[in-house]
C-alpha cells in the first residue's frame, strides 16, 4: 500500500486525492512559513532509514510515517517521541482517531498517531462487498435493511451464502471455471470477522497495561463459529486459487458475479470502478443481535501507515507543533477528499453503501497485539487454514506463556522511554 498523504505529482490536475494533497501542503506553508520536505521510500526501507538517521545524527527527519508495526518496533528501541509529552499534541481531538488513541497508549504514553494525518487507515478498513443482482436473482434478504435491523449477524451472512453455492459440472468447486461461491475470503479474514464481533485479542487492565482477552467463553465460541463458516465449501480462499496475482483473482470472482459476498478493505473498491458489477456495502456482521453496534478492523501490519516524531528530528517541541497542524489539516482537505468524494461518488454504486459508510467509518476497531505483535496474530488464520475451530483452546493454550513475556517485554520498553 502506497502513502498519497503529502506526496502529489504537479503534472496531475482534477485528481480530487492529488488536489488535496496539494492545498493541504499549501496551506501548512503559507499559514505556519514552512517548507515541507517530503521524502519517499520503498516500504521495506523506511524502518532503517530512521534507525540510521537517529544513530548518525543526521537530524534528516522531523515527522516520519512508517507503517504501524513498523513504528510499534521502533519505538521500543527509542527512535520515535512519546507524543503525550507535548503539549501542542491535543490526542482528544477529532482530528486524531479516538479508538487508536485509546487502544494504542500504554501507561499514558504514545509513540504514533493515526487519524486525519493520513488516508491508508481509511482506505484499508475492513467491509464486506455484496452482488446486489444476486440478492435479486435468489430472492435473498436486502443485506442494507439487515444492518438497519440489527439482524445483519454471521448466521444470516452464512444462510445467504450456502443458498448461491453451484458446481459447474465438474464435480470441483474451484476458481477455475463457472462455480459459484457465497464468499470470496481469505485465510487471514478470521481476524476481521472477530474484531467485527466486538472481540479483541488483548485488551488493557485499569492500570493501562496490556492482557490477553481472547480465551473467554464467549470470545471461544465466537472464533468457532467464525472459523466453521470460512471453512465451509461456498466460501473461496484467495490461497486456494492458484493464481500469479491471487488478490486480483479474488476480487475478479466478485466482479464477474461468482461470489455473492467478498470480504474487502475500501482499497478494493477503488479496483471495481473499472467493473460493471452491481455491488453495495456493509458492515462486517454482528456475532448475534444482542451485540450493541457494528465494528471494522483496521489492518495495521504492513499496510496502515502512522505518524510519529523521530527522536532524532533538529527540534521536537516544533515537530510536535507541526504533527498537531498537519493532522489538523487533514482533516480540512484530505478526509473530505476522500470520503465525501473519491468514495462515496466514485467508488459505491448507491445512497445506501454511502450510509453503511458512515457506520463503518465511526466504528474502527484496533488491537493491540496485532500492532506489537505480542504472538497472537496467526492464531485465527491457522485455524481458518486448518479448516479446525475446535482447535482453538489448545492452540492459546500453547502460546499464553510467550505472549504474556512479550507483553511484559513490551511493556519494560515503553515505560523506559516514556515521557520524553
Amino acid at each position: 500500500y502506497c502513502s498519497e498523504d503529502f506526496s502529489y505529482d504537479e503534472d496531475i490536475d482534477g485528481d480530487v486525492i492529488n488536489d488535496a494533497v496539494f492545498n493541504r501542503n499549501t496551506a501548512l506553508e503559507t499559514k505556519y512559513n514552512v517548507v515541507l520536505k517530503v521524502v519517499e521510500a520503498e516500504s521495506g526501507t523506511v524502518e532503517t532509514m530512521i534507525k540510521n538517521d537517529v544513530d548518525g545524527g543526521t537530524k534528516a527527519y522531523d515527522i516520519v510515517m512508517p507503517y504501524i508495526r513498523s513504528a510499534a518496533t521502533l519505538s521500543l528501541s527509542g527512535y520515535l517521541l512519546d507524543l503525550s509529552a507535548y503539549d501542542t499534541i491535543d490526542l482528544s481531538k477529532p482530528w486524531w482517531d479516538q479508538n487508536f488513541v485509546s487502544t494504542v497508549t500504554m501507561n499514558g504514553s504514545l509513540f504514533l498517531g493515526s487519524g486525519d494525518i493520513s488516508l491508508l487507515n481509511k482506505i484499508c478498513a475492513t467491509a464486506v462487498s455484496f452482488n446486489k443482482e444476486m440478492i435479486t436473482t435468489y430472492s435473498l434478504s436486502n443485506p442494507y435493511e439487515l444492518v438497519k435491523n440489527g439482524t445483519w449477524t454471521l448466521d444470516a451472512m452464512s444462510e445467504m451464502g450456502r443458498s448461491v453455492i453451484s458446481d459447474d459440472g465438474d464435480g470441483v468447486l474451484q476458481y477455475e471455471g463457472h462455480d459459484i461461491f457465497g464468499l470470496s475470503s481469505s485465510y487471514g479474514d478470521g481476524i476481521n470477522y472477530y474484531i467485527g464481533c466486538n472481540q479483541n485479542l488483548c485488551l488493557k487492565d485499569e492500570n493501562d497495561y496490556p492482557y490477553i482477552a481472547i480465551g473467554s467463553v464467549e470470545s471461544i465460541d465466537i472464533v468457532q463459529n467464525i472459523v466453521t463458516m470460512l471453512s465451509q465449501d461456498w466460501v473461496i480462499h484467495a490461497q486456494e486459487m492458484g493464481t500469479d496475482n491471487i488478490w486480483d483473482s479474488s476480487l475478479k470472482i466478485f466482479s464477474e458475479g461468482r461470489a455473492l459476498f467478498r470480504t474487502n478493505a475500501f482499497s478494493a473498491n477503488k479496483k471495481l470502478r473499472d467493473t460493471t458489477v452491481n455491488f453495495g456495502i456493509v458492515p462486517l456482521p454482528k456475532a448475534s443481535e444482542d451485540q450493541d453496534g457494528y465494528y471494522s478492523f483496521v489492518a495495521t501490519n504492513n499496510t496502515v501507515i502512522c505518524a510519529a516524531i523521530t527522536a532524532g528530528c533538529q527540534d521536537d517541541e516544533f515537530a510536535a507543533y507541526m504533527l498537531e497542524a498537519a493532522a489538523v489539516e487533514g482533516k480540512n482537505y484530505l478526509t473530505p477528499a476522500y470520503i465525501d468524494i473519491s468514495l462515496m461518488q466514485r467508488d459505491t454504486r448507491d445512497d445506501e453503501s454511502q450510509e453503511m459508510i458512515e457506520i463503518i467509518f465511526a466504528n474502527f476497531r484496533y488491537d493491540l497485539n496485532h500492532i506489537y505483535n505480542f504472538g497472537l496474530s496467526n492464531v485465527l488464520q491457522t485455524l481458518v487454514q486448518n479448516g479446525t475451530p475446535n482447535e482453538i483452546t489448545s492452540l492459546l493454550a500453547e502460546n499464553k506463556s510467550a505472549v504474556e513475556t512479550k507483553i511484559d517485554d513490551v511493556m519494560e520498553e515503553v515505560n523506559k522511554w516514556s515521557g520524553r
